[in-house]
């Protein structure tokens, strides 16, 4: 099966590329809740939207600038409009989601219900074209940052803030409900915040108009786990208190840093939204006030009845609370400078005579110390000179004493030496010249050959590692990871420090070890198809981790039934030879328990943190991440 993005040959039936991890095959996920799974080879294109980078142009007249976040759906790039020269925003939708007819539908609804929208808190939408086969959207630039952004950085946003934020929030809502318009996806992300600091609802990509038909089909809902209605989470209809309990979880996110549902799965927080209630903010927070407290829990109520009516009576009761917040700027006093600082010195003229007398008298007993002790040292250094006794001269008597002695002992000395000077005794040996010379030259005999030798050793063992890496070479090219693995070490048995054979080593255990852990997502997929997930992470998943994942497998199997998943954009880092981390986009669909007609799209991603096991690989962290 060749792969239609790198054309890479992959064994028949593989679900993923080996070599780029495109997703080879796609399942229908919004279709009718009795149709059956079915799969479809992704459609070739000319472009590959991963491609497109910073500096590349795109359908020949927009200059891209930078990617400004990336979603289940596909991606957005800020660039420049050449033909007018002006900066837009470009949505791009994947090209192997785009081959489904009903998401092409959802992305043409996206445009069409966001120009009816007329708000300054609402961003604009222009065009829905499409060029080599890549579809997109442009829409308005807005330079800022999203309020996911904000809340990372601001880790706690201040309550007159996060008022502030909702309150313009709820101004774009309350205007596109007028209109019978809900975004049903609302979050952070999905929230763009300006530079002038006003905040501007963006993607109404699965918003719905009321009075219109669903694009999706008969009890299809779509969202984002983290933000959904409960009355999402069971695929039920959605009016506009649906958006309002999403923007209580984003209140409820601005002013603690977190989410009030969290799990191992977007499925498990989807549950939890639908059966727990959501813990009171002001215990993350005790600056909350008490009517701010509740105004988030109200909007986050199980029942939608028991949720504020609609969007202006949410927004009366923002008004009310950003009034009660006290506003008194304190204007810290400026620092004067020490030269400007006035001072005032007052003298009492006693006071400054006596200062002066005692001074000087300290003064004069300084300088007589210092000329007695002076005239001392002169004194000492002129003294009388000392008489230094003269060595003692010999007598003449013991002068006469020693000459006899000198005497008596020069023929004892003459008589000594006449006894060294005997000449030594010749006798035939070889010449230790000629020892040197022929020994010399047995040495230089032994030390070529050894040299000889030690050549022929060298040339040999770099044929050999020049053989294997010409074999790792080909093998790589071949896809043979295995053996191109087998020839880097038997290259790096012969030189431990060939980096030839290091690099070929090192990237033929990545491509292995990719192919193991993609194989293990399409295991996941398929275990998560027949609702066998528990046996997938007893096997797959460190003995820690099952523990943790068993709650959460249980509260799924309680609240759906025959799931339908697909994984696309694998990811695979290596940390280090033993240490992975690998990322994918996920689209889920499940069937409320009792509700057969109805079904629930989430999208989401995961981060799976994996380590070596002998031969293997072991899931030790498993983390859903929501589409930006």
């Amino acid at each position: 099966m060749k792969c239609p993005n790198c054309h890479f040959e992959n064994l028949q039936g593989t679900r993923f590329c080996a070599n780029c991890g495109l997703s080879l095959n796609l399942e229908v996920a919004v279709g009718e809740a009795e149709e059956k799974s079915s799969w479809s080879h992704t459609k070739s294109v000319k472009i590959d939207i991963r491609d497109l980078t910073t500096g590349s142009s795109f359908a020949g007249r927009y200059q891209i600038i930078e990617e400004l976040g990336q979603g289940g759906m596909g991606k957005v790039l800020r660039v420049l409009d050449r033909k007018v020269n002006e900066e837009i925003a470009i949505k791009l939708l994947k090209p192997e989601i785009a081959s489904e007819k009903r998401v092409l539908e959802r992305f043409s609804n996206e445009l069409k219900n966001a120009r009816r929208i007329s708000h300054r808190n609402i961003c604009r939408m222009y065009e829905l074209l499409e060029d080599s086969g890549v579809h997109y959207i442009t829409m308005e630039y807005v330079r800022g940052e999203d309020l996911k952004s904000f809340i990372r950085r601001s880790r706690q946003i201040a309550p007159g803030t996060a008022v502030i934020i909702a309150r313009q929030v709820c101004e774009g809502l309350e205007e596109a409900h007028r209109l019978g318009i809900i975004h049903r996806d609302l979050k952070p992300q999905n929230i763009m915040i300006d530079k002038e600091g006003n905040a501007r609802i963006m993607d109404f990509g699965i918003a719905r108009s009321l009075k219109t038909e669903s694009i999706t089909g008969q009890g299809v809902i779509i969202g984002t786990p983290d933000y959904m209605s409960p009355e999402q989470v069971e695929a039920k209809e959605v009016d506009a208190r649906s958006d309002i309990y999403s923007l209580g979880v984003v209140l409820y996110e601005m002013v603690t840093g977190h989410l009030p549902f969290e799990g191992n799965t977007p499925l498990s927080i989807a549950v939890k939204h639908k059966t727990e209630p959501p813990p009171d903010p002001r215990k993350n927070n005790p600056q909350l006030s008490q009517s701010f407290g509740l105004l988030i829990l109200k909007c986050m109520e199980k029942d939608p009845g028991k949720r504020f009516a609609d969007a202006h009576e949410l927004l009366e009761e923002l008004k009310r609370i950003e009034a009660e917040i006290p506003t008194v700027e304190r204007i810290a006093p400026k620092a004067k400078s020490p030269t400007s600082r006035e001072i005032t010195v007052k003298l009492n003229l006693k006071k400054t005579y006596r200062l002066v007398g005692i001074g000087a008298a300290l003064l004069l007993l300084a300088l007589g110390t210092w000329y007695f002790l002076l005239r001392d040292r002169s004194t000492v250094a002129s003294g009388p000179p000392q008489e230094v006794p003269s060595a003692p001269q010999a007598s003449d008597s013991q002068t006469e004493k020693q000459k006899p002695e000198l005497s008596e002992a020069q023929p004892q000395s003459k008589l000594q030496t006449d006894v060294v000077l005997i000449p030594p005794v010749k006798t035939e040996e070889k010449s230790p010249m000629a020892e040197q010379k022929i020994e010399k030259k047995a040495e230089t005999t032994r030390q070529d050959l050894a040299e000889a030798e030690k050549k022929q050793k060298a040339q040999l063992k770099t044929q050999e590692i020049e053989a294997q890496l010409k074999a790792a070479a080909g093998a790589f090219k071949a896809g043979k990871f295995e053996r191109c693995l087998e020839a880097a070490n038997k290259a790096l048995f012969l030189d431990p420090q060939n980096s030839e054979a290091l690099g070929y080593a090192g990237r033929a255990q990545e491509q292995i070890s990719s192919a193991k852990i993609r194989t293990m997502i399409d295991i996941y997929i398929q275990s998560l198809y027949a609702g066998n997930l528990l046996p997938f992470y007893e096997k797959h998943c460190s003995q820690e981790l099952y523990q943790a994942l068993r709650g959460d497998v249980e509260l799924i199997s309680r609240a759906y039934a025959e799931f339908k998943s697909v994984a696309s954009d694998v990811a695979i880092q290596f940390k280090d030879k033993d240490m992975a981390e690998v990322s994918f986009s996920n689209i889920t669909t499940g069937i409320p328990i009792g509700q057969e007609r109805s079904r629930v799209i989430f999208e989401g991603s995961y981060l799976w943190t994996i380590e070596r096991h002998g031969a293997d690989w072991k899931i030790v962290r498993i983390q859903a991440i929501v589409a930006d």
